[in-house]
């Protein structure tokens, strides 16, 4: 089965975007963690086929867990979804071959349709 992480400090938007997502791919399993620290954990014991990523978190932020990601050469697939438009973060998420993509939140049903058939 295939798997999809949300890595945001907001309960709200992680329930929101998880309803999303489920209505475009039922099939997807959805978890969701609280800052990078959490996620971390969780990749240890399975990889993801995507990752939305916010950046501004407590704990661990999305930087953070990038660098992580880096350090430990994960193959991960990785769309930065934060409330950022700073073009300086977007110029930065290049430096992350894991991150395909940086939007801004909240994404809509949409959003996640052409993100998630582009899987």
């Amino acid at each position: 089965m295939k798997k999809v992480f949300l890595v945001d400090d907001q309960r709200v938007m992680n329930l929101v975007h998880h309803k999303f997502i489920n209505m475009v791919d039922p099939e997807l399993k959805v978890d969701s963690f609280l800052n990078g620290s959490e996620a971390l954990e969780a990749l240890e014991k399975d990889l993801p086929e995507l990752i939305f990523l916010d950046l501004n978190m407590p704990v661990m932020n999305g930087w953070q867990f990038l660098d992580e990601v880096k350090m430990r050469q994960l193959d991960l697939n990785v769309v930065i979804l934060t409330s950022s438009n700073s073009l300086q973060d977007q110029e930065k998420s290049l430096e992350y071959q894991q991150v395909k993509k940086f939007v801004q939140k909240p994404l809509d049903r949409s959003g996640f349709e052409e993100i998630l058939e582009a899987l």
